[in-house]
């Protein structure tokens, strides 16, 4: 009756609105972050908790590095307009 809509989580549509440096793809690492941590709570072993922290450190560092990527552009297209930076 109703056509049906795919809904996002509330911790991507938090994430887009006040961060415009995080994209798609920084959200499907963290959705696969958040996969991996319930695996390590199901099944707690030394395997899954180093798959963990892995991952964790590399999505860490890839968001970090977005984001200062993204104010370097933003910086780097407004440096003649001092009214804008």
């Amino acid at each position: 009756m109703f056509p049906t809509q795919k809904k996002e989580s509330k911790t991507t549509q938090s994430f887009n609105l006040h961060k415009p440096w995080f994209t798609k793809g920084l959200a499907k690492s963290v959705k696969k972050k958040n996969m991996l941590f319930k695996c390590l709570l199901n099944n707690p072993n030394s395997s899954n908790e180093i798959a963990y922290k892995s991952y964790k450190n590399k999505l860490t560092h890839s968001l970090r590095v977005a984001k200062r990527l993204y104010y370097e552009k933003q910086i780097e297209k407004l440096k003649s307009n001092v009214e804008a930076t």
